[in-house]
């Protein structure tokens, strides 16, 4: 329907305004992405979580200078699920996009502007994630590049992670289930 490309590894980026990013963060974050997709040859691909993330991700994505494509119609959880699962890895600022991608097993980079990205990250067992408030380019390039050196074995952790994740929130169900 998009015309992603069938024959490439695709990034996914979702990214949000936040009042207190780096004042460059777009022009970062778009040299970050061109950089990547040129380096791994990554198609990469935007979606917006929630409608007013739609701005900021056609911004960057119309300053990367790489072909890209943004998702602007809003997406089902299930279809959210299918479309992140298909990512190579992602680039994630929204906690709904670091949950969904590691529920998939999809390697993942955060850009954490508040405690709940940072700690979900460290949850997850996944160490790469940078700062919004000072974007650091080089780091996010670099956390990317390590992800792709060592793909399987994060993404066998991101399996492992997923699978006691899903079976911690069943046992809360059951305790709730009990309560009531």
């Amino acid at each position: 329907k998009y015309g992603i490309p069938k024959d490439k590894k695709i990034i996914g980026i979702s990214v949000r305004d936040w009042k207190k990013a780096d004042l460059a963060f777009c022009d970062k974050m778009s040299s970050a992405v061109s950089e990547i997709c040129n380096k791994l040859d990554l198609y990469p691909v935007f979606l917006p979580l929630q409608p007013k993330d739609n701005g900021i991700c056609e911004k960057i994505s119309q300053k990367c200078g790489v072909k890209n494509t943004v998702i602007k119609e809003h997406l089902e959880v299930s279809d959210m699920l299918s479309v992140i699962s298909n990512f190579y890895m992602t680039i994630g600022m929204r906690l709904h996009m670091l949950i969904y991608a590691a529920s998939c097993a999809v390697p993942v980079v955060g850009i954490s502007y508040d405690p709940k990205i940072s700690g979900f990250m460290e949850y997850a067992r996944q160490d790469k994630y940078v700062s919004a408030e000072s974007l650091d380019e080089e780091k996010l390039v670099l956390d990317i590049i390590s992800i792709n050196e060592n793909y399987e074995k994060i993404k066998a952790e991101l399996l492992e992670v997923s699978k006691l994740m899903k079976e911690r929130a069943k046992h809360n169900c059951d305790i709730v289930s009990e309560l009531l």
